[in-house]
């Protein structure tokens, strides 16, 4: 709310850590209806993990937007990381094991860095 609210500061450095416990325990059922948003989806269980998925993207796109209607995007660095491997209704296939092992789905996480056009805050590589 702060970065979509504040028309004042938009010059000053911004550091933003946000991090999600949305899917974790307790898998709680999102203000969605994950009967008819996850059809396909054969496992209640799995379907209320898919809405607490989409929760957080929906989340992160808020944010995202927020930047943009600040004119802030153009000179935000976005580090995405998740913490672990996944455990419960995750899954870390092909992967072998889970979090709080030492195999690969365990150790191993998803992430990505997205740069700017900025050429002095971490610039994307022409043409991109």
């Amino acid at each position: 709310k702060k970065a979509d609210n504040d028309d004042d500061n938009n010059n000053n450095p911004l550091f933003l850590y946000l991090a999600f416990q949305s899917v974790h325990n307790p898998y709680d059922v999102p203000p969605i209806n994950v009967n008819t948003t996850f059809p396909s989806i054969y496992s209640y269980q799995r379907r209320i993990y898919a809405g607490m998925i989409q929760m957080m993207d929906d989340a992160i796109r808020d944010v995202v937007h927020a930047f943009k209607k600040q004119h802030m995007w153009d000179d935000t660095v976005v580090i995405f990381t998740s913490d672990n491997g996944g455990i419960g209704l995750g899954s870390n296939y092909p992967l072998r094991g889970r979090k709080g092992f030492n195999w690969e789905g365990g150790i191993k996480a998803v992430g990505f860095v997205r740069g700017t056009n900025n050429p002095h805050v971490a610039p994307l590589p022409p043409n991109t």
